[in-house]
C-alpha cells in the first residue's frame, strides 16, 4: 500500500495521519536531527507505525466524520469536525519514539505464564532474580504523546480502541 496522508476528509486509504513534511517541520523546529537524516521512505513508515499505534491503543469520544475513513481522525466531536493539531502531534511523538523503540512490542512471559519485568543472571557464583508483572499491561505508555491525545479518548479509556 502506498503511503497516503489523510486530508480532512476521511480518506478511505490514508495510512497516515500526517504528511512527511509536517513531520520535517515538526522535527526542525525540536532539533530531530536523526529523524530529519532519514530518507521519505523510512520517514514514512515512522508515521504509519506511529498512526496504526493511536488506531488501536484508544477509544476516542464522538463519531468519525464518515463511515469509509480508515483512521481515528477527522471526528466530530461536540458538533465540531476536526483533526485536532495535538492528535497530529502524538502522531509525530509517536513516530520518533518508533525511531528508537517499537511502540507496543510483544510481552515477554515466564514458563510459570507471567510476564517478566526484570531478569538478572550472575555466572559465578550463580545469581538468578526475576521480577514479574502483577498485571498485563499491553502498551507502554509514552506520557508526553499520550497527553496530547486525552481530550480526544473517552473517559476511563487508556489501551483499548
Amino acid at each position: 500500500m502506498a503511503f497516503v496522508a489523510e486530508d480532512g476528509t476521511g480518506l478511505s486509504n490514508a495510512n497516515s495521519l500526517v504528511s512527511v513534511s509536517d513531520f520535517d517541520a515538526y522535527c526542525t523546529d525540536r532539533g530531530h536531527s536523526t529523524i530529519l537524516a532519514l530518507d521519505v521512505s523510512a520517514k514514512q513508515i515512522l508515521l504509519i507505525q506511529a498512526t496504526d499505534y493511536i488506531r488501536t491503543r484508544f477509544k476516542y469520544r464522538g463519531s468519525v466524520y464518515n463511515r469509509e475513513q480508515r483512521l481515528p481522525f477527522p471526528r466530530v466531536i461536540d458538533g465540531e469536525e476536526l483533526i485536532p493539531e495535538n492528535a497530529k502531534e502524538a502522531v509525530y511523538e509517536y513516530a520518533i519514539r518508533a525511531h528508537s523503540a517499537e511502540l507496543a512490542p510483544d510481552p515477554v512471559y515466564a514458563t510459570n505464564g507471567r510476564q517478566i519485568i526484570r531478569e538478572r543472571d550472575k555466572t559465578g557464583p550463580l545469581d538468578e532474580e526475576y521480577e514479574y508483572s502483577q498485571t498485563v499491561q499491553k502498551f507502554r505508555p509514552y506520557p508526553m504523546a499520550d497527553s496530547l491525545l486525552r481530550d480526544y479518548v473517552r473517559s476511563g479509556n487508556r489501551v483499548t480502541r
